[in-house]
Formats: structure tokens, sequence, C-alpha cells
């Protein structure tokens, strides 16, 4: 039996993951954690098992909650189930020591074989996370229509704010866009990738 701590805000989703678990004798739910503070009250007495972990909480991160749970040395997986599939946030959590990446648009067989597997010492990932760790691991740098409009107007010295009410978009978006072009681009900051944004013909330079 596999000892399963579930990390999720939404009641809706918990309960329907608790339901998924409940219905296999494969599986036992040591408790369920909606937020930060409740997981770490809870992982003291969690020895072992996997983790099934939201990435946005209330409180903190469950990028900042893998960390914690691997660094503490325990024998236990954590599998990312979250409605992100962005390649910052994919590249954070794998570097943070998840498992596992799956999207809650997952089925109930596909989170209880990732946990399967996540026993096993094997991963599993959802097949829009595959596309985006191949393109991450493929030198061949590809920018949506969106991430260009980003990276021009970044170019024209515009902020988060500012390219938000342009594109009409939530700065979170902006932000969400930016940190995959920094990640995309291997650039360390803006100006960095103002000047990938020149080098590659996006824009063109002042002093043209």
């Amino acid at each position: 039996m596999i000892p399963v701590l579930i990390v999720e805000d939404h009641p809706l989703v918990a309960e329907g993951l608790k339901s998924i678990l409940s219905n296999s004798a494969e599986f036992a739910i040591h408790g369920l954690a909606v937020n930060g503070a409740a997981f770490k009250q809870q992982f003291e007495t969690f020895k072992t098992g996997v983790i099934l972990m939201d990435i946005r909480l209330p409180d903190t991160s469950g990028i900042e909650l893998c960390k914690h749970a691997v660094a503490s040395g325990k024998p236990i997986k954590v599998i990312a189930l979250t409605t992100f599939n962005q390649q910052y946030l994919i590249k954070e959590m794998l570097d943070a020591g998840a498992i596992s990446y799956l999207l809650k648009n997952a089925t109930p067989d596909e989170i209880r074989e990732a946990i399967r597997l996540a026993g096993q010492n094997q991963s599993m990932f959802s097949k829009l996370v595959k596309q985006q760790i191949n393109q991450l691991s493929d030198k061949t740098i590809v920018l949506s229509k969106r991430e260009i409009e980003v990276l021009c107007l970044i170019a024209q010295g515009l902020t988060n704010i500012e390219i938000a009410d342009k594109l009409f978009i939530s700065q979170l978006t902006v932000d969400s866009h930016r940190k995959n072009l920094l990640l995309k681009t291997g650039s360390k900051n803006s100006a960095a990738l103002i000047k990938f944004a020149v080098d590659e013909g996006y824009v063109k330079s002042r002093n043209e």
C-alpha cells in the first residue's frame, strides 16, 4: 500500500483525488493539506510515500514545498499535479526534485499509474508537458506569436504593467511570458533579452 499526501487547495479537486485513491486498496491517504502551513505540519508524520503537489497555493509555492520535502531526506516522491504547463514552472518543479509532472486534466487511471511508477522511482508526464520538456532539451529556440510580441515590447522598454495594458492580458500572464523567454533564450535579465531580440532580428538596433 502506497501512502499518499495530497496538497491541493481547491475543495472539488481535493475531494476528487481522495475519491480516486480511496477506490483502490493500493493507496492509503495520509492526509490533505490546503496550504503550505498545513503541509509542513502533516509532513512531520509522513515517513514514506508519494506527495501529489499543486504548484499555486494560498500561502506559498508547491515548488518551495517540493524542495522542503526532498531536502528532508525521507524516502518520498513528489508528483506535480497542476493546471500550469509553462516551461519555466516545469523546469523549476523538476529542478526542485519532483519525479513526475501531470496536468489536472489527467485521467484517474493516469494519476494512479503515476503514483505506482513514482513508488518504483519512475517518472510520468502529461503529453503537453512532454512536449515542453522536449523543447527545453532542443537547442532550437522556438517562440510563440505572443512571446514574440512580449519580447518586442520588452525591447521597447515597456514594463509588465504597460505590456499587459497594450496586449489586453494580465500582468501575471506577462510575467509568465517573460520567464519563459528568459528560459528559452538562456537570458539572465531583460538586458540580455533585448540583446537577443536585436541579434535575432526581432527588433532593430537603435544604431541602425
